[in-house]
């Protein structure tokens, strides 16, 4: 084996870790959306960070393995939650279905997306 050979499927062997890593992330970011309004405004707010936390982790990474799609996504959900973060408030209950929208969002995307290996 050459060396290129050997370095193209060790990419090939990172790209498939990190996308079974994506998909625990993805359903993850589901699931903690669907938390949201369950449990109370106290649990709501941890929930609501650790969602945010969560999304911004994934927008970056997601990208850097060639995700773009998800990436972005995930980005948005970020940003939309940011904002619920800094008021340290829980969402009502139009933020909490605009998130478990977003949240599948980033799901589907990832389901039909082929990472570019850039």
């Amino acid at each position: 084996m050459t060396k290129p050979e050997s370095a193209r499927e060790r990419m090939a062997e990172l790209f498939a870790a990190f996308d079974k890593k994506l998909v625990m992330w993805v359903r993850s970011l589901e699931d903690m959306g669907a938390l949201l309004g369950t449990k109370g405004s106290d649990v709501d707010i941890e929930t609501l960070r650790q969602i945010y936390e969560h999304s911004h982790k994934l927008a970056g990474t997601a990208g850097s393995y060639g995700f773009s799609g998800t990436g972005e996504r995930a980005l948005a959900l970020e940003q939309y939650c940011e904002q619920l973060v800094e008021e340290a408030r829980a969402p009502n209950t139009n933020e909490i279905t605009d998130i478990q929208a977003m949240a599948a969002e980033i799901c589907r995307a990832r389901e039909a997306e082929t990472p570019s290996e850039a």
